[in-house]
């Protein structure tokens, strides 16, 4: 039960910051180094909390 609702949230956070990268990248407005940093960003988180989850199944 407790894995389900971990992979559950895991997806959440990655569809949302995946979200929030399209959003970033979609803003011209914002500078380039903005971008690239907006781009890196969710990516780690995703992978730090996949790790952390990955550890908890196993």
């Amino acid at each position: 039960m407790l894995k389900k609702v971990e992979i559950i949230l895991w997806t959440v956070s990655a569809a949302f910051s995946f979200g929030v990268f399209l959003a970033v990248i979609h803003t011209e407005i914002l500078t380039s180094y903005a971008k690239l940093f907006a781009a890196i960003l969710p990516v780690v988180y995703i992978n730090a909390v996949g790790v952390h989850i990955w550890n908890r199944i196993k």
